[in-house]
């Protein structure tokens, strides 16, 4: 009876413990429970055990979901909801796809998510605001077909806003629409489509997956963490399976591309020596290329994770691009052939590379040129490729098939010089997509050369009329003129800009002409205020000179008032100027005509200017506008006429039309694909105006609508790169911000859904049984009860103050390189730098300075590259320690003893950064004999010396979904005259996993002679104690006492002296910050005095003392708090003593001092 009694108190408290959610105490209970039962109890413990174990896989999924609730973020929350849907059956199971049902409808809501079948056939003209959809801008064709081949996705984006239309390709018709709201702005994305999913990659690093069918949002996220904050997305690309992410995240000429691996949340590889990428069409399984600037016939072939793959790269050519062989295996490669008058007459060839074969010769595509566009295609169905460039100087399609002679030339069609290629992600089919007069006209490609129509030209070219007029400068320019500019360029990349133009202008200030020159280079770099600044001082020695009048009529223009720009030439005249100087004051005259509305005047001016320079300042666009302005609009345009034209006809028509209340006419006149391939704000706003004006009749209408407002919405006033805007056409600032203002007003109702209450939490919790508070904040007041602050702290200096001592300027390089990371877009206090800092400005010169100092003072070139990159590892932690505002926690003796023996018996969801970047400094004998065991081991400079104080600096790091990450840098210091020594390890954990687990823990690609020191016991030992400390700083009831630096406070005292005194004084503190560090320090004390903690270090080491330990110690451990209390931090249960006292050991006690 006794035991069936006992048992049933056990099962009892296992039921009690799972309520509570305390998972892990009622796994150990469980266990105690079965050796008590008997057969009766049996089927309990079955059941217990099955519901403990269904617990234990929900708890990752339900904290998840728990948090993204607490964050508001529906989506992710409805991610977790679903997965844990998947993990458990019966009652249960329904409750979580409730869950995940009820969330699905919110994210719908919350994302304005929407999709209408539209029935019918559609006439290509329905298209027209697709023009300029596909991207021309790699070789390799976007994947936007379905995986079938029978649709095509056409997908815009402007602002939040994104728009898909599903165009079924035989017969041509628009079969579905859809929209969304995105949380977040997506500017300039990489659109593809792979099976049911579009993948957006927006140039802020903001990605989404779309599923197609049925049309939503499946998944968020960013790839701001592996990015510098100066820096976008260029171009990217998601592979096959899903699970890597390319992406050229720096700018073109600094090449660098970088592979993120989803699933583990890292970056697999940085591909360093190349610039750009592409997909390799129809290569199973996936390769990417990847291409460099500088090495013509550099090019490598990597599989989707960014590993380097063997190939047989044809020798001494160039590859543009590369794809599958359309005859079956191996690959075929887009070179630049040699042509017949060497480098300057040099077209595409094709090259085959078959397996076990020699690379064949080029076949060469005469009279095409490897510097013009080219879109290069190969479909495995057809057993084609198509090559999309200029041959003969007219866009050409040609078709190659594979023969038994090898490739030959299928057949060749003229084609449009705006037709693009598109493909499925799986490279079956082919079609070229161009946009017509009217829409949009779709062309399968097979064995038979299509029909593709000629299209007036598209492009409109309004950056012509903008400043800076870098044409114009350019036929001015002389040789000396050239390498000025090449220099200012130098001086801004190295941050010396106006250091470099003032020394420029004393040179040059007796020369008026020479300061024009200097002027000029600057305003078409668009150094606006430099360029004011030296034209008053020039302008003051050298008043009413024209060129120097001339360049202040630029600048003018450069900020948009023109009636200055007229008032500053009035005077000139231009036929006393250098013909190409006169000819640059009747284009600005022109211009300036042209926003004053005089159409008349500005074609008078262009003329004149074109007398004096006939390839001067883009003559052929002005008077091409200006005789828009002025031409008749009952004549019909000619069918060669411009993009230009065909933009300003419509503009007017659109105003009489919108002047007589014939809004749907004015739309209609502004449907055209020469307005919607390229945002120009004057008809954007006139298409807004109209659409505004009308009420949709239909979803399609709707849709226009949708579309047509946010586009002219998306519009950013401010943005700082000109906008596209054709002058002359009259709708001033007030009447364009009036209409945007209405565009938004109506976006924001557009598709608004009320949001009902949030879900609850997966738990509903339990009172708190004790009363508790956050954690201890900085500053707080602490506890009576806890120990003593010293007033000052004896630190010796830490590791980012030692190594200062020996790498002269770090300090203002760590200073700059902040201040330079914090101003840049998009950075916010959550995000440290990681392996690309030194690509960040600031670094790289203060690195390249100090390599050339070494050089330069005879050391070895490989040592100095050695010490150079050493100085870069020691960087990283300095710059995001600095970054984080340099937060420092010191364990004491005591306490550090007492984490080495604390259990790490917690889930790794519990261990939480309590900053970005800190650090945790140990001087304690027992940890510093541990980390001096690992140096000999590890057999660096610092092996066998006795250290005196270990600085571990701690940053978050990325990871995979449901991971944490965090990087320690182990800074040794001997104080012994040598550099400290660094050693780093990066830890990478799933949420459930236990504690001790993390101890092992490393990313996959972490090299062999690494992983070698993670295993050894000793590092194992360290990264235990370094993470007990980070879970004791962040657990409940932990005051964090600020201790003062002694150097801080003798500098402090200086100033209530006088004056003579306060120079001694602050030469004390400089004598003092030699052996004391200037940091102040969270002090972290522990309760076991010294007398008692040297007394237990002796037992340890007494041969018996481990059985006295084990007899009478509890070692310490960590207790989670229950799920419904307020405060869920962690409670430390610190190790205690059973049994008799420990009087025998104890003598006096005292704190110790730090």
């Amino acid at each position: 009876m006794n035991r069936k009694r006992l048992a049933t108190e056990a099962f009892d408290e296992v039921e009690a413990l799972l309520r509570g959610g305390d998972l892990r105490a009622a796994r150990r209970a469980l266990v105690a429970a079965r050796e008590l039962a008997t057969p009766a109890e049996l089927e309990r413990a079955a059941a217990l055990g099955q519901r403990l174990e269904a617990c234990e896989r929900l708890e990752g999924p339900s904290v998840a979901y728990d948090d993204a609730l607490a964050r508001g973020d529906w989506l992710a929350a409805r991610n977790q909801a679903e997965r844990a849907a998947g993990l458990v059956a019966g009652e249960e199971g329904s409750v979580w796809r409730a869950r995940a049902a009820d969330l699905a409808a919110r994210v719908t809501a919350e994302w304005r998510v929407g999709e209408v079948e539209l029935d019918g056939a559609t006439a290509g003209g329905e298209l027209a605001d697709c023009a300029g959809l596909i991207s021309t801008t790699f070789a390799a064709p976007p994947p936007l077909l379905t995986d079938d081949g029978s649709s095509l996705l056409l997908v815009s984006t402007f602002g939040r806003w994104v728009f898909v239309r599903e165009v079924a390709v035989e017969p041509l018709r628009l079969r579905r629409i859809c929209w969304l709201r995105s949380r977040v702005r997506l500017d300039y994305p990489t659109i593809q489509v792979e099976g049911n999913s579009i993948h957006l990659v927006a140039s802020g690093g903001e990605v989404l997956q779309l599923s197609l069918n049925p049309f939503g949002v499946v998944r968020r996220y960013s790839l701001r963490p592996f990015m510098l904050p100066d820096r976008s997305v260029a171009e990217s690309h998601v592979v096959s399976s899903g699970r890597y992410v390319w992406a050229q995240v720096k700018e073109l000429e600094e090449g660098g591309i970088v592979v993120v691996d989803r699933d583990e949340w890292r970056v697999a590889r940085r591909l360093h020596r190349f610039d750009l990428f592409e997909a390799v069409p129809g290569s199973e399984p996936s390769r990417m290329l990847a291409t460099a600037f500088d090495e013509v016939t550099h090019a490598g072939l990597h599989d989707e994770s960014g590993k380097a793959v063997e190939w047989s790269a044809p020798p001494e050519l160039a590859v543009k691009s590369l794809a599958a062989h359309p005859g079956g295996e191996g690959f075929l490669a887009l070179v630049e052939a040699e042509g017949a008058d060497g480098f300057d007459d040099i077209p595409f060839g094709l090259v085959e590379l078959l397996p076990g074969k020699r690379p064949s010769g080029p076949l060469v595509v005469t009279g095409s040129h490897h510097e013009v566009q080219v879109s290069f295609a190969v479909s495995r169905d057809e057993r084609l490729a198509w090559l999309l460039t200029d041959v003969e100087g007219r866009p050409s399609l040609t078709a190659f098939c594979p023969t038994s002679k090898g490739l030959e030339i299928a057949w060749r069609v003229g084609a449009s010089h705006v037709t693009a290629l598109a493909r499925d992600s799986r490279s079956r089919r082919v079609i070229a997509v161009t946009p017509s007069a009217t829409g949009l006209d779709i062309a399968v490609l097979r064995d038979s050369p299509p029909a593709i129509p000629e299209t007036p030209r598209l492009h409109l070219g309004t950056g012509l009329a903008t400043a800076p007029f870098t044409s114009c400068a350019f036929q001015a320019r002389t040789a000396e003129a050239v390498d000025l500019v090449e220099e200012l360029h130098r001086h801004r990349e190295e941050e010396r800009l106006a250091r470099w133009v003032e020394v420029r202008r004393r040179e040059r200030r007796g020369d008026p002409v020479a300061l024009a020159e200097l002027a000029d280079a600057l305003l078409n770099s668009h150094e606006l205020d430099l360029a004011e600044e030296l034209l008053a001082l020039s302008l003051d020695r050298h008043p009413g000179h024209p060129l120097l009048q001339l360049c202040l009529a630029d600048l003018a223009a450069g900020r948009d008032r023109w009636d200055d720009v007229e008032r500053w030439i009035e005077g000139i005249a231009p036929a006393e100027l250098p013909r190409p100087r006169g000819c640059h004051v009747h284009h600005l005259r022109g211009l300036a005509r042209l926003r004053a509305g005089d159409p008349d005047g500005s074609l008078a001016h262009f003329v004149a200017g074109a007398e004096l320079g006939p390839r001067q300042c883009d003559v052929e666009w002005n008077l091409d506008l200006s005789r828009a302005l002025l031409a008749p609009l009952e004549t019909d345009l000619e069918p060669g006429a411009s993009a230009l034209s065909r933009v300003v006809r419509a503009c007017r028509l659109a105003d009489a039309q919108l002047a007589r209340g014939e809004w749907a006419a004015a739309r209609d006149a502004l449907e055209i694909p020469p307005v919607h391939f390229r945002l120009e704000v004057q008809s954007a706003a006139r298409l807004a105006a109209a659409h505004l004006a009308l009420e949709p009749s239909t979803p399609r209408d709707l849709f226009r609508k949708a579309v047509a407002l946010a586009r002219y919405a998306s519009v950013d006033p401010a943005e700082r790169i000109p906008r596209s805007e054709i002058p002359g056409l009259g709708r001033d600032a007030g009447r364009l911000a009036a209409i945007r203002e209405r565009a938004e007003r109506w976006l924001e109702e557009f598709e608004r859904r009320e949001l009902g209450p949030p879900p609850p939490p997966s738990r509903a919790g339990h009172a708190q049984p004790e009363a508790t508070s956050g954690p201890q904040a900085p500053g707080r007041a602490v506890p009576a009860d806890a120990p003593k602050t010293p007033p000052t702290h004896a630190l010796p200096p830490l590791g980012h103050e030692a190594i200062r001592a020996f790498v002269p300027r770090l300090d203002a390089a760590v200073r700059e390189t902040v201040r330079y990371a914090r101003e840049q877009p998009g950075w916010d206090e959550t995000q440290t730098l990681r392996d690309d800092l030194p690509d960040f400005r600031p670094v790289r010169t203060f690195l390249h300075g100090y390599l050339d100092e070494q050089l330069e003072r005879g050391a070895d070139k490989e040592l100095a590259l050695a010490e150079a990159e050493l100085v870069g590892q020691h960087l990283d932690y300095c710059v995001n320690f600095e970054l984080h505002r340099r937060k420092v926690f010191f364990a004491d003796a005591s306490l550090a003893w007492m984490l080495g023996r604390t259990n790490l018996d917690i889930e790794a969801r519990a261990l939480r950064l309590p900053f970005p970047c800190f650090a945790v400094v140990f001087t304690d004998r027992a940890t510093l004999a541990i980390a001096e065991a690992l140096l000999k081991e590890d057999g660096g400079i610092l092996a066998g010396q006795r250290l005196e104080i270990l600085t571990v600096y701690v940053k978050r790091t990325p990871a995979p979904d449901g991971h944490s990450g965090m990087s320690l840098s182990m800074v040794f210091d001997s104080r012994a005259g040598e550099w400290p020594y660094l050693l780093g390890r990066d830890l990478c954990f799933a949420e459930d996993d236990d504690l001790e687990t993390i101890l092992d823990s490393r990313f996959r690609d972490v090299a062999p002679h690494a992983r070698e020191t993670f295993r050894r016991p000793e590092m194992r030992k360290l990264v235990h104690v370094v993470v007990n400390a980070i879970l004791y700083a962040t657990s409940a009831d932990v005051a964090w006492p600020l201790t003062p630096s002694p150097v801080r406070a003798l500098r402090a005292e200086s100033r209530t002296r006088g004056k003579a005194k306060q120079a001694r004084v602050a030469h004390r503190a400089e004598e003092l910050r030699r052996t004391r560090s200037g940091e102040d320090v969270y002090y972290l004390p522990g309760r076991i005095p010294i007398s008692q903690l040297r007394a237990l270090e002796q037992v340890e080491r007494q041969p018996t003392g481990h059985e006295l330990l084990s007899r009478f110690m509890v070692r310490g451990h960590w207790r989670r708090a229950n799920p419904g209390w307020l405060n869920q931090r962690l409670r430390w249960i610190e190790p205690y003593w059973k049994g008799p006292e420990l009087a025998a050991i104890v003598e006096k006690e005292y704190r110790l001092k730090i």
